[in-house]
């Protein structure tokens, strides 16, 4: 947790000092409730567990599948390119889950529109994912670096 979180939260970043246990402490409290407030809400939201579990699992792949497989095994992969990864991947999909279905409805079927429209949400998620892990990579200048060879 430190280690992600320290990059946005450095008081002095150019003698790296890591953020205080005081602040940390803060940041992981109100991390746990701004969680179990979603996690009613969804919960709320839902007729049947079938539903929180599909959701869980689209949630799972625009939000952390890139950003673990990257770290894994690309090189170039940091936490700046993580947290991008996991914001824009969930942003994207959260947008596309409320816009689509009403676009889908109006879209007569045939045309671009309606094609671009029956794509699940999900997969707009994960592109997006893709998408901030190498803009993030991009943004230290080492995204053209080479797979490291075995």
């Amino acid at each position: 947790m430190v280690v992600l979180l320290s990059p946005f939260y450095l008081q002095k970043p150019e003698k790296d000092i890591l953020i205080r246990v005081a602040q940390l402490l803060r940041i992981m409290r109100l991390s746990v409730i701004g969680v179990a407030i979603v996690t009613c809400i969804m919960a709320m939201m839902r007729d049947n567990i079938y539903e929180l579990v599909a959701e869980s699992s689209a949630l799972s792949l625009v939000s952390l599948f890139v950003p673990l497989i990257a770290g894994l095994y690309w090189r170039p992969a940091d936490a700046t390119g993580a947290v991008l990864s996991m914001v824009a991947g969930m942003a994207v999909w959260l947008l596309t889950l409320v816009w689509l279905p009403p676009v889908a409805e109006k879209a007569i079927k045939g045309t671009a529109r309606h094609t671009w429209a029956s794509i699940p949400p999900m997969l707009y998620g994960l592109a997006a994912s893709i998408r901030g892990t190498w803009l993030g990579a991009k943004k230290r200048g080492s995204a053209t670096t080479a797979l490291p060879q075995p």
